[in-house]
């Protein structure tokens, strides 16, 4: 399935288009840095599991059973993958919820 005209509705339930360059940028890298795990892997799921106007949440439950089903014993670093997924959508959903932005949390660090 090609990627052109496919739909995701987002947090705030806003209609976009399917971005997996923004899937890459905010979890696959994120989630995937510094271990022995192949990100295309997990991203290539999306075509199956994709249904019109998927919600973004469902697409990075898709990508944490993705991770836990591929963890092997040969493979085990996909559990840190899993891990580091399910704590990233932890962090947004209380971000969400609490009206916070990532931006605005680390401008007020620096």
């Amino acid at each position: 399935m090609s990627n052109e005209k496919r739909k995701v509705i987002n947090r705030d339930n806003i209609i976009e288009d399917l971005n997996i360059e923004k899937i890459r940028e905010k979890n696959s890298l994120r989630a995937c840095d510094g271990l022995d795990v192949n990100m295309v892997e997990l991203e290539s799921n999306i075509d199956s599991i994709y249904e019109e106007n998927i919600t973004t949440q469902k697409i990075q439950a898709s990508l944490i059973n993705t991770a836990v089903t591929m963890t092997s014993f040969e493979e085990s670093d996909w559990a840190y993958v899993a891990g580091r997924l399910l704590m990233m959508e932890a962090e947004r959903e209380v971000f969400h919820s609490r009206n916070f932005f990532l931006t605005v949390i680390f401008f007020q660090k620096l």
